[in-house]
């Protein structure tokens, strides 16, 4: 059967080609020998097309090929497309492989997959045949298109797509605009018309961008085509108004593939390769239309991080749509969006980073009337531009260079010859092109001009010829994994402050070191506490340590940073004895403390309580210790016998001693726990002397006795004076030599020693002399026997029975003292004689109760001195009931010293049943017999087996990471409470860099533990002295658990302190204050708030200032010092109790500066603007001091003599003094030298946060005059209140004494008091009357009193009075009559035609309302009265024209008289 097959190859110029093959079978294979494939010239295209197959082939058909450029990199594509394809009888399908030929390099394209991208690369061929191993099978009846793209000779990519049906040809394609050109900011629909219906394998999109086809970077944007239905033939896209004028170029495509999708592959960047068909034709010549220039906005960026999505523009012009107007990026952060706006039409308008609207400040927008303020902007014309600004402000950001001078100090650096050079990013980080100048003192200067960008930073470092110096992580930032300084730009010429190279400050080569030690636990000597150290030869005078409260002392050294010292501290004359676990071995056997000086101004080191290894202090105890002396051979001083003691100072006479008996004396002192105690007897004033053997050096020639701190009430032995033992004798001296050999044994290391009765048993320490021989030559008197043993380490010989002499359970050797020197015979270690066998081993069974215990997973473990304390030597196995045991195999008569310990957690033996190894660690102590052996069972930290409940608290623990990079895995605490576990305890991130966690562990455990970053445990910090070795080489911290919760300091990882790595600047104006001659401090949280630790130095003027080094995120509360007078707080910027300024620093790199404050104010009172306040206080009541009355308060320090105050009469005293506006103080008066007290109980006193109560004053801005007070209240309460009672008395029908009327009251004894006529027969007096009280009173004619009705009055004994009463204010009285009750005595006929010229009352005879017209007065003074003077209450309401309303209904039937006061005064009225 004869197929027909079309294959259509495409060219620019479309030349057709025929193929018509009538085979049974067809493999196709089309070469396009492309030699000069890259040329535009068609003439240089080279092409055939072969057929091959099994038969003769004849074929006429359509071969179009195609070269175009559209893409930036000049890609030529050529495709074929092949429809229509038909089945096989024979083959159901058919095989097409492909090769391209590129001059003479044959490619072969392999397995062409429908829908796969491939890759060919060169295969060198001479056959075209060579390359048909791979070929691809079409499937019948569908339409295949295969596009590919050269990329010159060596690579070639193509692609093959697979339709159901031919692929859609575009007919047309419209656009929306008028003669092809828009106005700006205007979006255009294009209409693209297909040929068919289009397939549903088949995608159309429209190809649009505002790059000119000769951009070699040209980008396109890709918009689906979208159609109204599935028939429709016509589909459309809206192109975006474009942010600018200029040309958009644009063309339609289909494909098989979602074409934005596949672009979304960082690895695929060819749309083009993915087109079916295009139009214009291969997108050539592409279609466009023009955007006319409108009106532009630009912005700068300079200094903003944009956001992804890019800047936008919102108006008045768009509905302030945030998203609707994008604006282009022009490069340089310049952006610019341009809109078709009308000339003189006003907009407003704001940008926005990505959704963030800008602030615009209020000096260049304006108000919406809601609020909003915006930026303006009306156009002169339609191709108008606004002002260039950046965001949030006025102006344009980019600003002039301003001149930046950079200078590092050398000092300590060898500098290279090649000179210092500045690097940073304003020189690209150049090495070498900003070399600096040298301008004395080791300090190099450079000038750099530099734009200002408003919120931009520069980052950079200095260089010592071409090595960069070390940025410490606390003053710089990361850029390119290397640290540099960083610093804000500048609007104006500044100096950058000079600072050391690879140093944060200006301190090169030195920190000032603060050393504290806690002295709670001591009793402090007279002489003081010191400090000794390698820095000073450890002088026990050179650095005297200062007092700054809670027991600490403090002691500040300049020590080269980095340099590792040594140190103690010294009470009076005598050195701290440093634990084993925390001291460092001067090779001598001394152990000394050891730090780092860090590489800052100021290192802040841990405060430990002195001896121990943490700043955990117990408290002192006190004990009975009873001291005894014999004094036989000695003759007694009249004064008596004394004793003298570190407990007394030494002192000779302070303590007495009893004579009970014979020559025996005895004393009992109450001593503390806290340090060994020192003592000598005295005979008179005359100091025993003590041999050195038994003896310590007290430094001064002589020798002290010395037993060690006691735990329990204890008598010391009785000694004779002067002697080391109790032996008193006349006899002569004579010298003893002990000997004793220790071969076959492990001596211990404390060494060997004997012990006797002429010792009290204490012991002696023996020397080496060789051969495994000890000797110690010892005074005894002569012809006396004594008892004696050999010590190996803590435990003392078993001497056999045999050479034995038996005391209370106990055998001991014996000599007798010779008339001559006494060797006693040497004897091998807990033998009788002198051959000493060689050591066997016992087993020795150890037991523990872990009974109250949480065991940890570790398990319980053995350590002591026969595994060098091991951890891990040692396991113990539980045995049932919490015991554990374990079995050791130890050389028989050696001693041993042990602890046992829960995982890695040390029990804590009592010292009642532990020995001292002399380091400050108490352990279990056992003398290994010449038999197997089982040591009784004890509990865990006990002396007994007796286990006591374990009580748990809870211990909050805080890591600072900040000099750290946190792990992905998290931050843990580890320790003796969980192994060591690096997972068991997540600590939380609870602010900036610092982690926290809080566990629960056993009061009075002493724990060990670490902070683990990740899986990495911190390190070294025995350098700073707070790594405790836990036996193996391991550094740990360590913490003595108290009875209560407790919160651990924070603690810098790997440090032992909190990390400081953010300065911060305190400043203070001392104006008004005299300084003094200590200077200026600061008492903060961060120095214990001492009051000498951080001095300010004076800056300028009356301005001091420090900076001190913090830790950003955790708060600090201070108060600025003037010598040992602590400022004054105002509350006003003041917080807690006592009031302090507080402050939170941030993160970052550069100095916070804190605003500059004056002595206890809350502004700067140098430059703020001050008003004349009049202070004003009454003294009433006060005996005023001759001294006078003053005014004290925080503007004065609180002084009682600045501020005087001038008496002004009336007991008023005034001062006018200048205070700073707006600005809060506080204040007191002060008579002489007393200040007031009381204010808290009138309300108006203001706590300090020290129990005093203060007034307050917020200043204002003008004159202020604060209102008078009395001294010590609120108020004026201390001047009497007056009060005035208005008495009316009415005399008409009277006729008037010559003498007038007068008022006669019971407060004033009936003294008349006269009265003034106020018009028509009324009389009045106002005079003053007690408050709260009732009163007589009556109206007298001359010397005639009234007579008053018993019907108003009261009689008391005397004449009849009126009754009145006062309240706590004035008062006015009912007027009456005289002699009368009422005002009947008024005559009621009243001249008409007055009535009606006064005012009108209507109706009358009334039934229930009555109104009064024409009355201009005052409703309350309007009254009705009952005819006997009673008056009668009746609601009265204003209306309008000057009626009145009075509600008559409630008054029963009757005569009434109506008052008009001021106008008639009577008026009848009938109900």
């Amino acid at each position: 059967m004869d197929r027909t097959y079309v294959f259509n190859l495409e060219t620019e110029n479309m030349r057709t080609f025929s193929l018509v093959s009538h085979t049974a079978k067809l493999l196709l294979v089309l070469f396009l020998s492309l030699g000069s494939f890259h040329s535009r010239s068609q003439n240089n295209l080279k092409y055939k097309a072969d057929l091959y197959g099994v038969s003769s082939s004849v074929f006429t058909g359509n071969i179009n090929f195609m070269d175009y450029d559209v893409l930036p990199n000049n890609s030529r594509y050529a495709y074929v497309q092949m429809w229509n394809i038909q089945p096989d009888a024979t083959t159901n399908g058919y095989f097409v492989p492909f090769d391209i030929q590129a001059e003479r390099v044959w490619v072969a394209a392999s397995d062409l997959a429908p829908g796969q991208r491939i890759t060919m690369t060169p295969v060198q061929s001479v056959s075209p045949t060579a390359n048909f191993s791979v070929i691809s099978e079409l499937e019948a009846g569908k339409s295949y298109t295969f596009r590919m793209r050269v990329l010159g000779l060596a690579t070639t990519k193509g692609v093959v797509m697979k339709t159901n049906a031919r692929p859609t040809n575009f007919l047309s394609v419209t656009n929306s605009t008028v003669n092809n050109e828009v106005p700006a900011g205007t979006a255009v629909t294009v209409t693209a018309t297909l040929d068919k219906v289009r397939g549903t394998d088949e995608n159309f999109y429209l190809k649009y961008s505002m790059d000119p086809p000769s951009d070699p970077l040209r980008e396109f944007s890709y918009l689906p085509l979208q159609f109204s239905g599935a028939n429709d033939v016509t589909g459309e896209a809206i192109i975006p108004a474009p942010a600018v004028s200029g040309t958009v170029y644009y063309y339609v495509v289909s494909s098989t593939f979602d074409i934005p999708q596949e672009l979304s592959d960082p690895n695929f960047t060819d749309g083009d390769l993915l087109n079916l068909n295009t139009f214009p034709a291969n997108g050539n010549p592409i279609l466009s239309y023009a955007v006319k220039p409108g009106v532009v906005f630009r912005f700068r960026a300079s200094g903003l991080t944009v956001h992804p999505t890019g800047i936008y523009l919102a108006g008045s012009f768009n509905g302030f749509n945030p998203t609707a107007r994008k604006m282009k990026d022009m490069g340089g952060n310049i952006y610019l969006a341009e809109l078709d706006l009308p000339a003189g039409s006003a907009v407003t308008y704001k940008f926005l980073n990505g959704p963030a609207w800008e602030n615009v400040p209020t000096a260049c927008g304006v108000n919406d009337g809601g609020g909003n303020i915006n930026r303006s902007f009306t156009p002169s014309s339609s191709i108008d531009s606004t002002d260039l600004v950046c965001f949030s402000t006025c102006t344009d950001c980019f600003g002039a260079p301003q001149n930046i001078t950079f200078r590092v100090n050398m000092t300590g650096q060898t500098v290279s010859p090649a000179g210092v050079f500045l690097q940073g990013s304003f020189n690209n980080f150049s090495a070498t092109a900003n070399p600096m100048t040298s301008v004395g003192n080791g300090v190099y200067e450079l000038t750099l001009g530099i734009n200002y960008i408003p919120n931009g930073f520069m980052q950079y470092r200095y260089l010592n010829g071409s090595v960069a110096e070390a940025v410490p992580a606390t003053c710089s930032v990361p850029v390119s994994g290397n640290n540099y300084r960083q610093s804000a730009l500048q609007p104006q010429a500044s100096t950058l402050p000079t600072v050391c190279f690879s140093a944060c400050d200006n301190a090169c080569g030195t920190s000032q070191v603060a050393f504290r030690v806690n002295m709670t636990n001591q009793t402090v000597s007279p002489l003081g506490v010191y400090l000794a150290g390698s820095f000073n030869g450890f002088s026990t005078t050179a650095n005297p340590m200062t007092s700054v409260g809670a027991g600490i002392y403090e002691a500040i050294v300049t020590i080269p940073r980095g340099d590792t010292v040594i140190y103690k501290f010294v009470n009076g004359s005598s050195f701290e004895l440093v634990p084993a676990t925390c001291g460092i071995d001067d090779g001598n056997g001394n152990l000394n403390r050891r730090a780092i000086a860090g590489n800052q101004a100021t290192t802040i080191l841990s405060t430990f309580c002195f001896g121990k290894c943490d700043g955990n202090c117990p408290p002192i105890q006190f004990f009975n210790v009873t001291f005894q002396v014999r004094t036989v051979g000695t003759v007694v001083s009249p004064q008596g016998i004394f004793l003298a003691g570190n407990f007394n100072n030494f002192s000779p006479t302070a303590t007495p001693m009893q004579n009970p008996t014979g020559n025996f004396y005895t004393v009992t002192v109450s001593v503390p726990n806290n340090q060994p105690i020192l003592y000598r007897f005295v005979n008179g004033n005359t100091f025993e002397t003590i041999p050195a053997v038994c003896g310590e050096d007290n430094g001064a020639g002589a020798f002290n006795r010395k037993v060690s701190a006691p735990t329990a009430t204890t008598s010391i032995p009785a000694v004779c004076f002067g002697r080391c033992d109790n032996i008193c004798t006349n006899a002569p001296n004579r010298d003893v030599t002990f000997r004793v050999n220790m071969a076959g044994l492990n001596v211990s290391p404390f060494g060997v020693s004997l012990t006797g009765d002429f010792v009290n048993f204490t012991t002696l320490e023996m020397n080496n002399v060789g051969n495994n021989i000890y000797e110690l030559v010892y005074s005894l008197p002569e012809g006396l026997s004594f008892k004696y043993r050999y010590v190996n380490g803590l435990s003392g010989e078993t001497v056999p029975a045999a050479c034995g002499t038996l005391d209370g359970g106990t055998y001991y050797r014996t000599v007798t003292v010779q008339n001559t020197a006494t060797i006693t015979p040497t004897v091998c270690y807990g033998t009788c004689g002198n051959t000493c066998a060689p050591s066997t081993n016992v087993n020795v069974t150890f037991r523990v109760k872990m009974t109250g215990q949480t065991v940890s997973p570790a398990g319980v473990k053995l350590a002591g001195s026969f595994n060098g304390f091991s951890q891990t030597a040692n396991p113990m196995t539980s045995v049932g009931n919490d015991v554990y045991e374990a079995v050791v195999s130890l050389p028989s008569n050696s001693p041993v010293t042990y602890k046992f310990v829960n995982g890695t957690a040390w029990e804590n033996v009592p010292t009642s049943c532990g020995v001292s190894d002399g380091g400050g660690n108490i352990n279990r102590s056992f003398s290994v017999p010449g038999v197997n052996a089982t040591i009784s069972t004890v509990c865990f930290s006990a002396c007994d087996a007796a286990c006591s409940p374990v009580t748990l608290v809870p211990i909050t623990f805080r890591v600072n990471m900040v000099n750290e990079t946190p792990s992905a895995n998290g931050i843990k605490l580890a320790g003796s409470f969980n192994a060591f576990s690096p997972t068991a305890n997540v600590m939380t991130n609870v602010y900036g860099s610092v982690y926290e966690t809080t566990i629960q562990v056993a009061a009075g455990s002493v724990i060990t533990y670490k902070f683990v970053n990740g899986t990495t445990y911190e390190s070294g910090l025995e350098n700073f002295g707070c790594g405790v070795n836990d036996g193996g080489g391991n550094f740990n911290r360590q913490y003595s658990v108290p009875d209560a919760a407790d919160t651990l300091p924070t603690f810098c990882f790997n440090r032992c302190e909190n990390c400081a790595f953010r300065t911060v600047r305190f400043l203070v104006n001392m104006q008004g204050q005299t300084i003094d001659p200590t200077g200026v401090k600061i008492a903060a949280s961060f120095n214990n708030y001492s009051l000498t630790t951080n001095s300010l130095t004076l800056q300028s003027g009356t301005t001091y200032g420090t900076d001190i080094s913090l830790t950003p995120g955790e708060p600090v509360t201070y108060r600025f010092v003037n010598g040992s007078t602590i400022e004054a707080v105002p509350q006003a910027c003041g917080q807690g109790n006592p009031l302090q300024r507080a402050f939170t620093p941030s993160a970052g790199s550069t100095t916070i500066v804190m605003p500059e404050v004056c002595f206890s104010s809350c502004i700067n009172c140098s430059t703020a603007v001050t008003i004349p306040v009049t202070f004003r206080v009454n003294m009433t009541g006060q005996t005023v001091s001759p001294d006078g009355v003053k005014l004290a308060g925080s503007f004065n320090g609180y002084s009682t003599v600045a501020n005087p105050m001038t008496a002004m009469g009336n007991n008023l005293y005034e001062t006018t003094i200048q205070l700073p506006a707006s600005d809060t103080v506080t204040y007191k008066f002060v008579n002489g030298t007393v200040f007031e007290t009381g204010l808290e109980a009138g309300g108006c006193g203001f706590n300090d946060g020290s129990g005093n109560f203060n007034r307050r004053l917020i200043n204002g801005s003008t004159t202020t005059i604060v209102p008078e007070v009395c001294f010590g209240k609120c108020d004026l309460s201390c001047i009497p209140q007056i009060f005035t009672g208005t008495f009316r008395v009415n005399m008409t029908g009277q006729t008037v004494s010559a003498q007038g009327v007068k008022l006669a009251t019971s407060f004033n004894d009936l003294q008349p008091v006269p009265m003034t006529s106020i018009g028509n027969n009324r009389y009045e007096a106002i005079i003053t009357i007690p408050p709260n009280a009732g009163f007589g009173y009556a109206f007298m004619n001359g010397l005639n009193m009234e007579n008053v009705p018993l019907a108003c009055g009261v009689a008391s004994g005397g004449p009849v009075l009126r009754s009145g009463a006062a309240g706590t204010s004035s008062t006015i009285f009912p007027e009456v009559c005289y002699s009368a009750c009422d005002l009947a005595c008024t005559t009621v006929s009243v001249d008409k035609e007055q009535l009606s010229r006064a005012f009108t009352v209507y109706p009358n005879p009334t039934s229930g309302k009555l109104f009064i017209k024409g009355w201009n007065g005052q409703t309350d003074q309007i009254r009705i009265f009952h005819l006997d003077g009673r008056s009668v209450g009746a609601e009265q309401v204003m209306l309008h024209d000057g009626i009145i309303e009075i509600d008559s209904e409630n008054l029963p039937t009757g005569l009434y008289l109506l008052s008009a006061e001021g106008n008639v005064r009577l008026f009848e009225v009938i109900k």
